[in-house]
């Protein structure tokens, strides 16, 4: 199962939108690299501190901590204490200087976190697999496929949380977001929508993953073996 987390630019210069860094370390120092410090990632802005923040894991929940940085650190538009840690949950803004950086954490499947993010990557030896947000591909096997932004978050959200269940509403919250409405916080979308996406994806990725339905409740992701 992936249990990898990572970190999307949102805004960022030289980084395209929606570039992902893998958080594949105990812990990851954001910062400003100079000829002396090379951060593990490194943003080159003169609103960032060399030693900005860092993120990290501790028992299985994620955390970030500004360093004492000169232009502080947001969390979800709350400016964090310096040296003071907070849990992070599935996509959490992190900005720097007032937005002059913002950053995404993406969570996968673990117990602590939330909801996903929109753009995963799997390192796994036996079936490794990329979620391309900025293009809607997924890349699997020596293939690239290619969906509709509506299928591509269906698709990220059950590989993020592949071989668990999804149920609808989560779908429904997920895929449809602009039809919440203040009257209701679920989206009014029919089960024939969820199944005819469902069915389209299940066409493209023929062979390479299965998504089972469970009771009618919801579905359920799984790499082809």
């Amino acid at each position: 199962m992936n249990t990898l987390a990572s970190i999307m630019i949102e805004n960022g210069l030289p980084f395209d939108k929606g570039t992902i860094f893998p958080l594949n370390q105990t812990q990851t120092i954001v910062g400003r690299e100079v000829h002396d410090w090379k951060p593990d990632l490194s943003l080159p802005n003169m609103y960032v501190s060399r030693r900005h923040l860092a993120i990290y894991i501790k028992e299985g929940i994620y955390y970030v901590m500004d360093l004492g940085s000169k232009h502080g650190t947001s969390l979800n538009d709350v400016p964090l204490t310096p040296n003071q840690e907070y849990k992070l949950k599935d996509a959490d803004q992190i900005s720097i200087a007032d937005h002059h950086i913002k950053m995404v954490f993406l969570s996968s499947s673990m117990d602590q976190t939330a909801d996903l993010g929109p753009s995963i990557t799997s390192t796994d030896s036996d079936y490794p697999y990329t979620l391309n947000g900025i293009n809607q591909e997924l890349h699997i096997h020596n293939q690239t496929l290619l969906f509709s932004e509506k299928e591509y978050t269906c698709l990220q959200l059950l590989l993020m949380n592949e071989d668990q269940f999804v149920d609808l509403s989560r779908i429904k919250k997920e895929v449809w977001p602009e039809r919440i409405n203040e009257d209701q916080s679920i989206p009014d979308v029919s089960n024939e929508e969820i199944n005819a996406l469902i069915y389209r994806i299940r066409k493209k990725t023929k062979d390479l993953l299965t998504i089972s339905n469970v009771r009618r409740k919801g579905f359920v992701l799984s790499l082809s073996s």
